[in-house]
């Protein structure tokens, strides 16, 4: 599914930026990229719990999911395992390796749940203005849009199949 971002999320996008995901969503991978280079932060981390039926069984499963979009003065932040580098998405774990700067914003379901976030995590210590925010807030939704619509397709696909 594409998603028009408005002009401005897209001011300044630069990639080069590494991409460690437990997914196959390039819709994601370009997402978290954007936003880390767009407010030039060591990394940005979407981390959500995705969730689904099993193709011919009746069971619910949940997981989490991440795209992680970082420099390459990231690595030594990055090298651990991917689970250590979900961890800082918690902004006192985050503190403890050395980042000095954490925005978030949240990842909602179509129930208006929270069942992720966007983070943005820098070593330098930075200012955020509301406006910055507000713009963080618009790429949280395109996330929110696209897992959303993923997980209708998900349950159309899987209800068609039983």
């Amino acid at each position: 599914m594409n998603y028009t971002l408005n002009s401005n999320l897209s001011a300044g996008y630069a990639g080069g930026y590494q991409i460690k995901s437990n997914l196959n969503n390039e819709f994601f991978e370009n997402l978290a990229e954007r936003a880390a280079a767009k407010f030039g932060m060591t990394a940005a981390i979407i981390n959500f719990v995705s969730s689904g039926v099993e193709k011919g069984h009746h069971e619910h499963r949940t997981s989490n999911s991440f795209v992680i979009a970082y420099r390459e003065d990231a690595g030594a932040l990055m090298s651990d395992d991917i689970q250590s580098a979900i961890q800082l998405t918690n902004p006192l774990l985050a503190a403890e390796r050395g980042i000095r700067f954490y925005a978030t914003s949240p990842v909602y379901s179509e129930e208006r749940l929270i069942i992720g976030m966007l983070c943005l995590i820098d070593y330098q210590t930075k200012d955020f203005s509301m406006k910055e925010q507000f713009e963080l807030d618009e790429i949280a939704g395109a996330v929110s849009a696209e897992i959303n619509a993923l997980r209708n397709n998900s349950a159309g696909n899987a209800i068609g199949q039983q």
